[in-house]
């Protein structure tokens, strides 16, 4: 299981009051500052994915903690880009067809005619063929892994313009990591003297991207120049990407509220007050687009919390309005039972919606009569298990992740209102995350994995092949089940979802999949955390909103950034 990015591993940084981010103005780099005059011209988009104090030059797109930003998006490309933005999308890329054949065991990939690297070399076949065989030789660069795990038997040309992918076994669900999350081509001609990609700087890159030239760097701010052999005919529309080093939100509100920022991925504390105010015709901000449900995990191996009852009862007595309005400042909407009603719309069987809601509605007293019903007892106010047992749980999340710290007081109340025993306790963010990834916390604050189809969600707390024991650690074992909760018919739906190419028998599996769901609860969704970002629309035009909602905002977001780069133009 991989890490997500910073918004939830490393969280946000509140942002305060703008009298602050004003006294901070001053810390922005000068080389910022000077850049940014000299190029004033709006034909250069200023933009961010990551805080840095400083930069060294790296453009190894398989680095991922030491490359810079946008490296992936605007230097190198995937074969097609698929975005859960609206109602999901997606785009051809490189590659622009994929017919399955073999019972659905291979996937051959049409690559689209035309294309050139960055250095005027024609891009084939024999790029992709050897970026999908790069990484079976070398981990670092098979971001999918399912080279490494020889999941993939076989990559090879057929015909003209065509890549085969064969796998081992059926899995029509693979292609959205493969084809574009998890997938930079990469030129063969380049790479193919490269013998230490784990460590190799690159430092002048050659890519398909429509950004792909660096034409100026230091270790404050460094502009990526338009690709004069881009493949898409009038684009891109400025002449190039200028990204600067800020080393905090505080210093990123500073420099959005002076003009010198067009594009974001922050959250800023009332955003209208702290951001917006300062320019309401040029200002926005966009938090529409669901990334994933926040919810509370358990280890449901253990007696009580194996007990069915009392997890829906948990889920009955968290008060989610109240970690949205208290926790998240409104900014995350109250989760269903499903964890996909703002997520994964279309996917949801709809005689299920209303148990969906009402397993998620605030209802202690309710949620009382199910624990009575199901044995357990109230001796005072305090509450025992079948077994006689007080029952108790430990709440634990980071510190300095002041949300989630809110969130979890919050439900620490709500569980003690029924009668639960429940502590709580903050920790150091790196061993905290280390317990997470092992399994060995009780109650925490977590969210599936998730895709352009609910099905590595289900998978994630479902499936007994994503299950591993207490003390394996999920991050090298690539295995996701944090709960411990599988069900063999699940595991079994989830494996015919998988050997399916077909949509509608894929949406009729996942209405199975949610009734599973419903009847077990192995999480508690609480809270729909947004993709957050804001733009200015003073330079630019283009950006994704609700009104044109064809990517997800959020800068950091590969390869939706490359459709927004793309898309974006100069203001009249």
């Amino acid at each position: 299981m991989r890490e997500r990015h910073s918004a939830s591993t490393s969280r946000r940084l509140l942002v305060g009051a703008f009298a602050v981010a004003t006294a901070l103005a001053p810390l922005i780099g000068a080389g910022f500052r000077a850049t940014r005059a000299v190029a004033a011209s709006p034909t250069y988009l200023t933009t961010f994915q990551n805080n840095h104090s400083t930069f060294q030059r790296n453009f190894n797109p398989f680095m991922t903690q030491a490359r810079m930003d946008l490296t992936n998006g605007a230097i190198y490309e995937p074969l097609m880009i698929y975005t859960t933005a609206g109602k999901g999308h997606r785009y051809p890329w490189l590659a622009t067809r994929i017919t399955w054949t073999n019972h659905n065991k291979t996937a051959v990939v049409t690559l689209r005619s035309g294309v050139k690297w960055s250095d005027g070399k024609a891009f084939t076949p024999a790029d992709v063929v050897f970026t999908f065989n790069y990484g079976k030789k070398y981990s670092v660069a098979d971001e999918t892994g399912l080279m490494q795990k020889h999941q993939i038997t076989r990559v090879k040309q057929v015909g003209k313009n065509q890549v085969a992918f064969t796998f081992s076994t059926v899995n029509t669900t693979v292609l959205p990591q493969l084809l574009s999350t998890n997938t930079m081509i990469i030129p063969q001609h380049i790479w193919a003297k490269i013998k230490n990609p784990d460590s190799w700087p690159n430092p002048n890159p050659v890519g398909t991207g429509p950004f792909a030239r660096v034409t100026k760097f230091s270790s404050q701010v460094y502009i990526l120049g338009k690709n004069p052999y881009y493949w898409q005919k009038g684009k891109p529309a400025y002449d190039g990407v200028q990204v600067p080093a800020l080393s905090s939100n505080d210093a990123t509100l500073a420099a959005a509220i002076k003009g010198d920022l067009d594009w974001t991925p922050s959250f800023f504390s009332n955003v209208q007050k702290s951001y917006i105010a300062h320019d309401p015709s040029h200002f926005h901000a966009y938090y529409g687009n669901v990334a994933y449900p926040l919810g509370l995990y358990f280890d449901v191996e253990k007696y009580p919390y194996s007990l069915y009852p009392l997890r829906k009862a948990i889920s009955l007595a968290i008060d989610r309005n109240k970690i949205n309005t208290i926790a998240e400042n409104g900014n995350e909407p109250p989760a269903d039972a499903l964890g996909m009603l703002k997520l994964y719309p279309a996917w949801v069987d709809p005689k299920l919606k209303s148990q969906a809601k009402a397993l998620a509605t605030f209802n202690p007293v309710a949620a009382k009569q199910v624990l009575t019903s199901a044995g357990f007892t109230y001796k005072g106010s305090d509450l025992y298990d079948p077994k006689g047992n007080r029952v108790t749980l430990e709440l634990s999340c980071p510190s300095g992740w002041d949300d989630w710290v809110t969130s979890m007081q919050i439900i620490q109340k709500n569980l003690s209102d029924i009668g639960i025993n429940a502590n709580f306790t903050q920790a150091d963010a790196t061993s905290w995350l280390d317990k997470r990834s092992k399994r060995l916390l009780d109650g925490f604050f977590w969210s599936p994995l998730g895709g352009v189809s609910p099905y590595t969600q289900f998978n994630a707390f479902m499936s007994k092949d994503s299950y591993f024991p207490v003390g394996q650690d999920a991050l090298t074992s690539g295995l996701a089940n944090l709960s411990g909760w599988y069900s063999d018919k699940a595991t079994t739906l989830l494996t015919q979802f998988r050997q399916t190419a077909s949509l509608k028998r894929q949406k009729a599996i996942a209405y199975q999949l949610e009734k599973i769901q419903l009847n077990s609860l192995p999480f508690a969704p609480t809270v729909y955390a947004p993709y957050w970002y804001t733009y200015s629309t003073k330079h630019f035009t283009g950006f994704p909103n609700k009104q044109n909602n064809y990517a997800n905002g959020s800068t950091y977001l590969y390869p939706d950034d490359v459709k927004i780069l793309t898309t974006l133009r100069p203001a009249k």
